[in-house]
Order: structure tokens, then C-alpha cells, then sequence
């Protein structure tokens, strides 16, 4: 009895299997109609690729996702009872790691630059937790800086810079260009953290052409991050030695049609570390570093882009060599 029993259930079974499997079959195009070959075609379980002329065809479950795939096209899936016959992929650019040079005359390709030129991006400034210029001159070779300050004042491109300004030195004649945001501030190096900023440039030999006088050694150029059309923002916190802290915040959304802003606020803060007993004091080599940055863009159309930006800063540093 046992045996007439498993004889009736097996077809049953296969029968079931069977109405779940069916035969899939197509070709893959692109946008202009032309086969794809070698297009990854593939479920769970198993996978084909495409003929010369893009035309494919398996077995397969009716519930299977099956996804489509190659190199420099759009990866689409479907399940396999609704596909269609004809397969149509998008074409698809991969990002690369190029870096683009956004000062200067016009925006270009670092690799195509004729002149020497450092570029520290955005990420980098956030690998090495980075918070102000003086910060990256060490990754930066042939560039120095000297001052009795705080932070760096005067800057030197391949040993060609001022070291000092005293009045009897006559007016200030800077050789190296400190820009943000397309603002000069040569001789102001205090101003300089990297806080929602997008990119540092370093241009070394001269570029009186594009940055004007005060470029006969090179140019610093620092570019924040620009406006979104989009609400978008972060905040950051940091803590470190010296009773040290950190807080960045930023803020950028829509005005109105073909406008944007972006706020940014950011406080450093370090109580010092030189204990001076003749003043008698603890804190004459503290940091105390606010900045807030107002940015706003309009582009009424394709060829007009205004930019305004207004830097405040307010720096009340010690110094105690």
C-alpha cells in the first residue's frame, strides 16, 4: 500500500516543479537598438551572458529575480514571469577620482595642469582630522611659514616670502596669495579653518596672471562647500587635550527658484598649555577662534552664476613663546 502511495505522490511533485519552471528568453539593446553582448545575466542559483547579437535564453523559477549587468550600463532586474522580450540597458558613467582644479582662469583637470599644484580634498581634510591650515602645512612640500603668532601669518612658497612686518619695513609687499572664497586675505592667516570646506589649493611658482600682485611666489586657495537646493547640513563635536573643544555646525537649503544659502558656524577652543608665572597666569597660549560664514548663490539662468559670501571672524588668541 505504502508503495502504490509514493508511486501516485512523485508525479505529483515533479508535476508542481515543473509548472513553477519556465523558459526565459530575450535581447539585450542599448539605447539605440544595438545588441549587447556579454551582458550578466543571473539569479540566485545560476547565471548566462548574452550572444554577439545580445540574444539570451534559460530555465528558470517564475518567481526568480533576474538581474541584468555589464560594465558602463544601468543594472535593472525583474522577476521572471514579467519579463519582457527586448532588454533595454542605459548607459551608465562610473565616477572616478579625478580632481579638478576650480581656481585659476577656469576650472580644469589636475593632470592637465602646466603649473606645480597640491590639491587636499574635502575627505582628506576629514581622514586626518584637520582643523585649520596650519594643519596641512606639513603635508604640503615646499611651502613653510613664519610668525610670532598664534597661527601662521607669514607664508613662504620655495623659500620666497615675507618673515616679518615692522614699520619700518615700509607697506606690506605679500609674495604668496592667501584667498577664500575668492577673497585676498594675503597677510591674515589666522583665517583658516577647514571646517565645511571643499578643497585646498596650492599653486607654487607665480600666478600674477590669474591672482594678481601679491601671487609672485604662488597661491593658497581655499573654496567652502557651496549652497545646496536641497535642505542639507551636519553638525561636529570634538574634544581634546588642553581643555580643548570643537563645534561645527552647518545649515544650507533653498530660497527660492534658482537660489540658495548655506550658514556655517564654527568655535575652536584650547585653554593653552604654558603655565606663565611671572604673569602668573595659565592661559596666555589659548585659542579662542569663532568663525560664521553666510554663502549664498543665484543662477537666474545657464550662464549667469552669482556667488556672495560674507566671513566673519573673531580671534582672540594668546601667544606666549
Amino acid at each position: 500500500m505504502k508503495k502504490i502511495y509514493l508511486t501516485f505522490l512523485l508525479p505529483l511533485i515533479l508535476s508542481q516543479l515543473l509548472a513553477k519552471t519556465i523558459m526565459v528568453a530575450g535581447r539585450v539593446v542599448d539605447e539605440n537598438n544595438e545588441p549587447i553582448e556579454n551582458v550578466n545575466i543571473y539569479t540566485d542559483s545560476q547565471g548566462i551572458t548574452t550572444d554577439e547579437n545580445g540574444l539570451f535564453e534559460f530555465s528558470v523559477n517564475k518567481q526568480d529575480f533576474i538581474t541584468f549587468s555589464h560594465i558602463g550600463y544601468k543594472q535593472i532586474a525583474f522577476i521572471a514571469e514579467h519579463i519582457p522580450h527586448n532588454i533595454l540597458l542605459d548607459k551608465h558613467i562610473i565616477p572616478s577620482n579625478q580632481i579638478l582644479v576650480k581656481s585659476g582662469l577656469s576650472p580644469h583637470n589636475l593632470r592637465e595642469s602646466s603649473n606645480s599644484i597640491s590639491v587636499i580634498s574635502q575627505s582628506e581634510f576629514r581622514s586626518g582630522n584637520d582643523e585649520h591650515f596650519q594643519d596641512l602645512i606639513s603635508q604640503i612640500p615646499n611651502i613653510t611659514y613664519a610668525s610670532a603668532t598664534s597661527r601662521p601669518r607669514y607664508i613662504l612658497i620655495r623659500g620666497i616670502g615675507e618673515i616679518s612686518q615692522f614699520s619700518g619695513e615700509g607697506p606690506p609687499n605679500y609674495s604668496v596669495g592667501y584667498i577664500i572664497d575668492d577673497v585676498d586675505y594675503s597677510g591674515i592667516g589666522s583665517i583658516g579653518a577647514v571646517f565645511d570646506m571643499e578643497q585646498l589649493e596650492v599653486y607654487r611658482g607665480p600666478q600674477t596672471y590669474a591672482f594678481g600682485p601679491n601671487a609672485m611666489a604662488g597661491v593658497i586657495n581655499m573654496q567652502s562647500l557651496n549652497p545646496t537646493p536641497f535642505r542639507s547640513g551636519k553638525t561636529e563635536i570634538g574634544v581634546n587635550s588642553d581643555q580643548g573643544n570643537t563645534i561645527g555646525v552647518t545649515f544650507s537649503n533653498s530660497l527660492y527658484r534658482n537660489a540658495a544659502f548655506r550658514i556655517t558656524a564654527y568655535r575652536n577652543y584650547t585653554d593653552g598649555f604654558i603655565d606663565n608665572k611671572y604673569r602668573k597666569l595659565t592661559n596666555t597660549n589659548k585659542q579662542d577662534e569663532k568663525y560664521l560664514r553666510i554663502k549664498l548663490k543665484w543662477e537666474p539662468n545657464s550662464w549667469l552664476n552669482i556667488k556672495l559670501t560674507n566671513l566673519l571672524g573673531i580671534i582672540k588668541n594668546g601667544y606666549d613663546a
